[in-house]
């Protein structure tokens, strides 16, 4: 794919760099819910928009079974799913497709934070 076409590329491009940026004020480790607050005050300073811990429904038949989560989605384009763990497992990422399904977004992020460096990974559907 040419790089003038990634989909949400400015977004995109914003939600890491404000990631890196609470990474470096806090370091590694906090739980995850720290990370998360302190990107949504940053995604606030920035003015862009955001819903912390969306409840998605989720139904089977008509009938609903359960409900997801996700920690932050911006702008109603892109999912950020946060961790403070060792590393990225596939059932990060499955649990990101999870809810991309369900909020029928096309874009999400795991960022995590339990490590000395910044990890993340963009998924698309």
């Amino acid at each position: 794919m040419d790089n003038k076409n990634i989909l949400y590329k400015e977004l995109s491009h914003t939600i890491i760099g404000i990631a890196m940026r609470v990474h470096t004020q806090l370091g590694c480790g906090l739980p995850e819910f720290c990370y998360t607050r302190s990107v949504a005050i940053e995604l606030d300073k920035a003015g862009i928009p955001h819903s912390k811990e969306h409840r998605v429904d989720i139904e089977y038949d008509d009938k609903l079974v359960g409900h997801l989560i996700p920690d932050l989605v911006v702008d109603d384009k892109i999912c950020l799913e946060f961790k403070s763990v060792d590393g990225i497992y596939p059932h990060h990422i499955s649990q990101l497709f999870s809810y991309l399904n369900a909020t029928h977004l096309r874009v999400g992020y795991v960022l995590n934070y339990g490590v000395r460096s910044l990890q993340f990974k963009r998924l698309i559907i």
